[in-house]
């Protein structure tokens, strides 16, 4: 045998196991034949496919579909899958019931007798089903007409003891006189005050109406101080106070610098005008000793001429070997 082909067998091998393992786990048994049923229900209240299938507390199948009935679509049909053991005459019911409070679904088979042959219901054929809500699924009806019936009793009990308090002379009937004849003599003061005083409301009404109307007159002052305040909110907004804040401190910090500086020029100003009062330095005895000064201008003026006969005879200056002497003019 090729490789190939034992590939292939051992896949389909797999498969079919695996369709058969998983039929099993869902309760399933494909490897003998099972009785078939449909039950048709006008609402299946959640039912899942695999709920189980009961009969007397014992399970003997499950739900393995669920689908619309072609010629009705308000119906739902449901496949149930039951041991090919079991007998069911054709009067049996399939019920439909909640067992537990989580909401769990299951098919409950009931019948009274039994059946054997063409009186028992064979695969394909369709069974009567019913639905019970959730109290009656969960408890047997002898306990739910018990229950009804301390219920019933508990509450007339009640009843009639909510009704002997309420009838007493020192119960909750007084009580309540006594606060209705309270609230009569409350209403008749509130009526004597509100007569009092309807020229006072009156007044107060009218004051109302006059501020309303003085308001309404001058709503459109209003509207455009709102407006006025609104355009200058975002120009405000727009001008970024605090960028411009920023840079005029950075102003007057420069500002104070540069006084400081003026101020240290001045003091180093008065401080050299007093050295030359004093007569320190060369400034200051300039100043104070005129013949210094008589000196300095004398020189001066020599400098003056020197510099004029070097511009009138330049050559003076610049002969070397000639003996020939030019003489200064005046």
């Amino acid at each position: 045998m090729r490789r190939e082909t034992k590939i292939g067998l051992l896949a389909v091998i797999s498969i079919a196991i695996g369709i058969i393992g998983y039929k099993y786990l869902n309760g399933q048994n494909v490897l003998s034949r099972s009785l078939i049923l449909y039950a048709v229900y006008d609402d299946v209240n959640g039912l899942q496919p695999s709920a189980p299938v009961w009969l007397h507390g014992f399970q003997v199948g499950l739900v393995t579909n669920l689908y619309q009935k072609p010629d009705d679509i308000k119906k739902i049909v449901v496949v149930l899958d039951i041991d090919k053991n079991i007998k069911l005459p054709k009067d049996a019911v399939a019920e439909l019931i909640t067992y537990n409070p989580m909401g769990g679904k299951a098919i409950v088979l009931k019948f009274e007798g039994t059946c054997s042959g063409d009186d028992c219901l064979k695969s394909g054929d369709y069974i009567r089903a019913e639905s019970k809500g959730v109290l009656a699924s969960m408890l047997p009806q002898d306990e739910v007409k018990q229950y009804l019936e301390l219920l019933s009793s508990g509450l007339t009990s009640l009843i009639d003891t909510l009704t002997g308090q309420v009838a007493g002379e020192e119960g909750p009937m007084a009580d309540l006189a006594q606060t209705a004849a309270n609230l009569r003599a409350l209403t008749g003061r509130l009526d004597g005050m509100l007569a009092r005083s309807s020229a006072s409301i009156t007044g107060t009404l009218d004051n109302a109406h006059s501020l309303t109307e003085a308001l309404k007159a001058s709503q459109a002052d209003l509207q455009q101080s709102l407006s006025n305040l609104a355009a200058l909110s975002r120009q405000l907004k727009e001008a970024d106070l605090g960028k411009t804040v920023g840079q005029a401190n950075d102003a007057l910090a420069g500002f104070q610098a540069a006084l400081t500086d003026v101020q240290q020029a001045v003091n180093n100003l008065n401080t050299l005008l007093q050295n030359i009062n004093n007569g320190q330095g060369t400034l200051g005895k300039l100043a104070a000793d005129p013949a210094l000064y008589d000196e300095l201008k004398e020189a001066s003026r020599q400098a003056s001429l020197l510099l004029e006969d070097l511009r009138l005879h330049p050559k003076r200056y610049t002969r070397i070997l000639s003996k020939k002497e030019i003489p200064y003019g005046k």
